[in-house]
């Protein structure tokens, strides 16, 4: 507390404000916690309270439950480590938590007929009585007559007496009756047809339009079922090409009438499918580029380096030719978050797991990628601006370079509201720009020359389900040159509005709106040219501009543009800031010229008002 003459000043601590630092600012923020860590608020901070299993200053650390040997038992293979768990696999005769219980194989009696059993490490023996024989003495005799052998084992007797069991190849056992090998494994069923492991053979059960032993011959009128193998007399189309057989598929999905409905359909996210009509892509098709001999999107993020696809253009193979970036320590993550990009350089964020510190250490200019991005997100604007940072370096940590939120001539960061046409869902757009500095540093790095492959990046990495950010990113896009959207409703308040009762997708305005030098608008040192940006040509029938009836109706977006244009560039003045005898101001001379316009195009102005403030 600071005493002042009949007064005092409080100077709060850091997160709280008010007269007398009455309020506590909420520092808890989208992703405060990880892993559905609870955050409770402190007075200049927060703290987390982690689930069963976690630790950490954001319940960052996973807990190995296997650490503490619970699993040392002479029955246990290994520890497998769960969430808040752990689970012990036990070696054949174990069972029990801790693999501590060893199985007892003859309690159950399995021999019979008066067979002996004996308890083996993994199984049992039985011992049987004169004339039974079997596994567990389950047959009687000597020879083959009881057809001792399973799954078409053929019975050879003995000399003396006795028999044996030579089994198919895939089989085994005294009797056969083992399965000694997964046929499936070869994975031999075509066109995702579903295997069937049997003891020494496999099933088919086939798609339609597809039959035989492995699903490998095209039938237009099978229906679909166990593959048996087609009739020798029956005619067969020849069979489809592979692009072909992508397009029935996509078919038999409905996949053309899923597609555009602002959800991702597994089932159609394929290249032959569109990716779902780009639903499953952010809106685009990252790939549209990429020209390599290879199908680039079926290997990309798949861990293997395929050269052929590493190139800008296939989006560098998922980055699989690279070392894979670490996460920011968790220890300094809050930090460095906390002072991203704030101008200072602080040198334990300055590396690229962190993000390269927002750039604070660069002292070289900005090396741009070319365009910007547009990002389309899911949330509530307010929400979106509180939680900014976060996003930043999710997205350039997926991209591994820095992003920063383009902005317009006057320093206004480029978000805004946005929302899908006729739906209710709502959002906002961001468009961001790619500072290469640090990477084209890096002799072979594999940079983004453009917003649009990096944009691509960010699709194709959605389409693998390999986005590393919590944040409800619905649409990306390159773009050149963005512009603020145009407005809903005519602006308001202490800026140029317009109120009308006129039809609502048509203005007139007079071919002779820009005035002559000495006459006309006067517009501010530095201002774009606003007017010179409304091109209006002198209509066929006007003779050298002189004939009233030279006039020309724009669509009214036109209008709007202007008003934009107007509100942005600062071209109104409040009215009580005037000076006295000052001349008109822009705004007002704009809204005169206006008026002007709409009389010269038959409009009753009575009907129309424009005003500035």
């Amino acid at each position: 507390c600071h005493d002042e003459v009949n007064n005092y000043l409080c100077s709060c601590p850091h997160g709280t404000l008010g007269i007398i630092c009455e309020i506590n600012v909420d520092d808890c923020v989208m992703g405060s916690c990880h892993n559905n860590g609870t955050c409770i608020d402190k007075v200049g901070g927060f703290e987390c309270a982690c689930p069963p299993g976690f630790v950490g200053p954001r319940c960052e650390g996973d807990i190995n439950e296997c650490l503490s040997n619970p699993c040392a038992g002479p029955g246990t293979q290994d520890c497998v480590q769960l969430v808040n768990n752990y689970h012990c696999n036990c070696k054949t005769g174990y069972m029990g938590r801790h693999c501590e219980v060893k199985v007892n194989f003859c309690e159950s009696s399995p021999c019979m007929n008066g067979g002996v059993c004996t308890a083996l490490e993994g199984g049992h023996s039985c011992m049987c009585s004169e004339g039974f024989s079997g596994r567990n003495c389950e047959f009687f005799g000597f020879n083959c007559a009881s057809n001792p052998c399973q799954n078409s084992g053929i019975c050879r007797t003995l000399e003396g007496s006795g028999y044996t069991c030579e089994c198919l190849p895939g089989s085994g056992g005294t009797h056969c009756e083992l399965d000694t090998a997964n046929e499936c494994a070869s994975q031999p069923c075509q066109h995702d047809g579903n295997c069937q492991d049997r003891v020494g053979d496999y099933a088919c059960y086939c798609p339609a339009k597809w039959r035989g032993k492995n699903c490998n011959v095209y039938d237009p009128s099978f229906r679909g079922g166990l593959g048996r193998e087609a009739a020798v007399n029956t005619i067969h189309q020849s069979a489809p090409s592979e692009q072909d057989i992508a397009r029935e598929t996509c078919k038999m999905n409905g996949c053309m009438a899923k597609a555009g409905n602002y959800r991702c359909d597994e089932e159609c996210n394929t290249y032959a499918c569109g990716f779902d009509g780009n639903d499953c892509t952010l809106g685009v098709n990252p790939w549209r580029n990429c020209t390599a001999s290879i199908q680039c999107w079926t290997v990309f993020m798949n861990g293997r380096c395929d050269e052929e696809c590493n190139n800008p253009q296939c989006l560098f193979d998922g980055r699989d030719c690279e070392k894979n970036l670490q996460p920011c320590n968790p220890i300094y993550d809050a930090y460095c978050q906390k002072h991203y990009a704030n101008g200072h350089c602080d040198y334990g964020c300055n590396n690229a797991e962190c993000n390269w510190d927002g750039l604070d250490c660069e002292p070289d200019p900005p090396r741009l990628a070319d365009g910007a991005m547009s990002v389309v997100v899911l949330m509530d604007l307010q929400m979106f601006r509180a939680n900014l940072v976060s996003f930043l370096r999710d997205i350039g940590h997926q991209l591994r370079a820095t992003v920063r939120v383009k902005e317009e001539p006057d320093g206004r960061q480029m978000v805004y509201p946005w929302k899908i046409k006729g739906e209710g869902s709502q959002g906002v757009i961001a468009y961001l720009e790619i500072d290469n500095r640090r990477c084209t540093d890096i002799p072979g790095a594999e940079c983004f020359a453009s917003a649009t492959e990096a944009a691509g990046f960010l699709a194709a990495t959605a389409h693998a389900h390999a986005l590393s950010t919590s944040f409800p990113i619905y649409k990306v896009q390159g773009v050149q040159d963005p512009e603020p959207p145009m407005p809903d409703v005519p602006p308001s308040g202490n800026s140029f509005s317009l109120v009308s009762s006129w039809s609502p997708w048509l203005a007139c305005y007079w071919a002779s709106w820009l005035p002559p030098k000495g006459n006309g608008l006067m517009e501010s040192p530095g201002s774009p040219k606003v007017f010179s940006e409304l091109p209006v040509p002198v209509s066929e029938g006007d003779p050298g501009g002189e004939d009233r009836t030279g006039k020309k109706c724009v669509i009214f977006r036109r209008v709007w543009k202007l008003v934009a244009l107007l509100n942005r560039t600062g071209l109104t003045t409040r009215a009580n800031c005037r000076q006295p005898n000052a001349p008109e101001t822009t705004a007002t001379l704009a809204t005169t010229q206006l008026s002007r316009t709409m009389t010269r195009c038959g409009r009753n102005t009575s009907q129309t008002r424009v005003t500035s403030s």
